[in-house]
């Protein structure tokens, strides 16, 4: 038995589209398609800094070297291990860490990179094994708009 609450998409809104993707099950073929024909890269976090996570885990990052189709992706598992979902064609450079060892991530700058990411990218809350919440006291001191709960967090 399938149980649908009803939804109506007033304004946009980025929760209202991003529900409505979901809900929408005739895009879901195309879904799967998209997400086998990607690039998943694991990476180990080898660097001094933890990665972090939020409610919002899966983060987005546009490469500006590269075509305006070169978007990644980003999940951090544990603090020490992540995953990079990527478009097959704009990396070519990373397949050779497709199905192998992992792409390893030796330098701090890397893990700041994405845990940057984590906090911009947040709606209300950013967590870190460590406790260790410095960088994102910072961000925030800097950015205060990054406290607001409505700000937009990128493009959909």
């Amino acid at each position: 038995m399938h149980c649908y609450l009803p939804v109506t998409i007033g304004e946009f809104n980025q929760k209202d589209e991003h529900l409505k993707k979901i809900l929408d099950t005739s895009q879901t073929e195309k879904i799967i398609n998209e997400i086998s024909e990607r690039l998943w890269v694991i990476v180990r976090n080898e660097s001094k800094h933890e990665f972090i996570t939020s409610d919002n885990p899966v983060v987005k990052h546009t490469h500006r070297d590269r075509s305006h189709h070169a978007f990644e992706l980003f999940i951090p598992f544990t603090p020490k291990l992540g995953l990079m979902i990527l478009i097959r064609s704009e990396f070519q450079d990373l397949l050779p860490f497709e199905n192998r060892t992992a792409f390893i991530l030796k330098e701090s700058e890397g893990a700041r990179f994405y845990n940057q990411l984590q906090i911009v990218q947040s709606t209300r809350q950013v967590f870190s094994k460590s406790g260790d919440f410095r960088l994102a006291i910072k961000m925030l001191s800097e950015n205060p708009i990054l406290g607001d709960l409505n700000r937009q967090r990128f493009e959909v």
